[in-house]
């Protein structure tokens, strides 16, 4: 029996380890033809250089970001994403918790003076000294299993917890005046992104990692 436990667990770890080599492969694969897309518009280029960004920190990283790495998700993040494309949105919820970005859109249009008075240098240096209520707050986070999400908006809508793929992981309808609730996660370990998508048109992300 004992022997038997032995293979097995052998066995398994022989698995892991080809999972692992034959994941970071792909990984690679992947990052080599995204460095060959040659883009025309913002939306392209932005779209290019956040999954540069992400899959170099997954993969050569440690799922860190360096700070050239920051500075860069930080100029899509204060974009506007009609122009910008969705790579802004993803680009808010790669940044972490630490950096403010004062944003707020809808669908129809964009309000381009609501990053007024800020600069790159100062939205880096920003700390959670005080809440922003217009702001989701996700903790604990890093989390592990069950996550709680505190936000400030009486209006109904949906929280999304998605993949760096925009792949749904999970979906949970908001009542209006709600102002927290609590997930239960089962992921692997990474980075996600949470997003609510308000009934008034507007949306909200941040970014959750799952140790």
């Amino acid at each position: 029996m004992l022997s038997d436990l032995l293979t097995l667990d052998i066995s398994s770890e022989s698995i892991i380890s080809n999972y692992k080599s034959g994941l970071l492969s792909n990984l690679q694969s992947i990052i080599a033809v995204n460095q060959q897309i040659v883009t025309t518009q913002v939306y392209e280029s932005n779209e290019k250089t956040v999954n540069d960004i992400f899959l170099n920190a997954i993969v050569n990283q440690n799922g860190v970001f360096t700070a050239q790495q920051l500075q860069d998700l930080l100029n899509i993040a204060l974009q506007c994403p009609q122009t910008g494309g969705m790579a802004v949105y993803r680009a808010r919820g790669l940044l972490p918790s630490c950096i403010h970005i004062e944003h707020e859109e809808t669908f129809d249009n964009c309000f381009p003076d609501s990053t007024e008075g800020f600069s790159s240098s100062n939205l880096l240096s920003n700390t959670f000294d005080e809440i922003d209520d217009d702001k989701i707050h996700i903790y604990p986070n890093p989390a592990s299993g069950e996550i709680n999400i505190r936000f400030n908006k009486n209006s109904s809508g949906t929280v999304i917890i998605s993949d760096p793929f925009r792949r749904k992981m999970m979906q949970r309808n908001i009542f209006e005046n709600e102002n927290f609730v609590s997930l239960e996660l089962n992921l692997l370990r990474g980075i996600y992104q949470c997003t609510i998508l308000w009934d008034d048109g507007s949306m909200q992300t941040e970014s959750l990692i799952i140790e």
